[in-house]
């Protein structure tokens, strides 16, 4: 059990009130006047039973209102007038629903637009479907305009991915990850390569009980020259061997602006639960000159307490010449 041990330096009557707020269990320890002791609670708050398993759900990167997105949004230059553009192409419960409408930030010299959740700023906005604000999964995309020129630095996005500690406790913190918004410099028509972990079925002191979740984006929203659907293929092999493990999975028809997600990577490929790292490949279908550019990210993530670490894949084939 948890224990509560308390003590005091007034004579005056207080009452005390301890709450666990996982199981919402509460206690009130009283103190009359005068000079009495505190005291101690062994008992009133057992604590939760811990057992080892060999399967778990999938992990908590799954779209769902615990996950929330950060954004800073920066002009870096000392030119006024300058704007950025937003859109966020979505899906809720796994339906795509396409991209938003463009919406302006207008932002100064030496300027930043900062968002804890840029999902509910934008709901806020009125720019989402009924219910996305707490269900939405998707690409969020900033276009700078009137910047003085286009070297790369003069305007960055930087977002963090993250989930508080206790929801119902904000004070206790958030764990996460952050990232630097993409360039489209890992962009490809062909195949992206990425390494992916999972101890889960044996954890250890060092890694602990780690999953993987994969994505793939369809970022060729502007199209050339017409936007289109992207088929992919991801497959897997194993670190220490080189050998194909686990099955194929294809995510279909992936829409412009759309991103997939594969939670729980090594359980949806059925990887032997002897392989803990595997090369992961993203391959299209059907590459042509004009095919739609993909991106990809793996997540892995601690199963127990949710706190993540973000990678994206590299362009291995089809690579834009940036």
């Amino acid at each position: 059990s948890y224990w509560v041990f308390y003590g005091h330096l007034t004579d005056l009557i207080y009452d005390l009130t301890v709450t666990d707020n996982v199981t919402g269990v509460t206690k009130v320890y009283h103190k009359n006047a005068g000079n009495e002791p505190g005291g101690f609670d062994t008992t009133s708050f057992p604590a939760p039973s811990v057992t080892t398993t060999n399967t778990k759900a999938a992990p908590g990167a799954l779209p769902d209102a615990y996950v929330r997105t950060s954004v800073d949004i920066a002009n870096n230059t000392t030119t006024d007038g300058v704007t950025a553009v937003l859109q966020y192409c979505y899906a809720v419960n796994d339906a795509f629903q396409g991209c938003t409408t463009e919406l302006s930030i207008p932002l100064g010299h030496l300027d930043v637009f900062h968002s804890d959740d840029i999902v509910s700023y934008l709901g806020n906005q009125g720019r989402l479907a009924p219910g996305a604000e707490q269900n939405a999964l998707g690409t969020l995309l900033v276009k700078f305009v009137n910047l003085p020129s286009s070297n790369g630095w003069e305007g960055t996005v930087t977002a963090s991915t993250y989930n508080r500690v206790s929801e119902v406790d904000p004070l206790r913190g958030t764990v996460g990850c952050g990232q630097l918004a993409s360039l489209f410099f890992e962009s490809a028509t062909t195949s992206l390569v990425g390494t992916a972990h999972d101890t889960v079925p044996a954890p250890s002191l060092q890694a602990g009980s780690l999953g993987a979740t994969l994505g793939i984006h369809n970022t060729d929203v502007l199209g050339a020259p017409f936007p289109a659907t992207v088929t992919v293929d991801v497959n897997l092999y194993d670190a220490a061997t080189g050998a194909p493990v686990g099955n194929q999975i294809t995510l279909s028809d992936i829409q412009p602006g759309e991103l997939r997600l594969i939670n729980d990577l090594f359980s949806e490929a059925a990887v032997p639960t002897s392989v803990s790292t595997v090369i992961v490949f993203a391959d299209t279908r059907n590459t042509t000159t004009n095919s739609p550019t993909i991106e990809g990210f793996i997540l892995t993530q601690d199963t127990d307490n949710g706190d993540t670490r973000f990678q994206d894949m590299r362009c291995a084939a089809g690579c834009l010449g940036f």
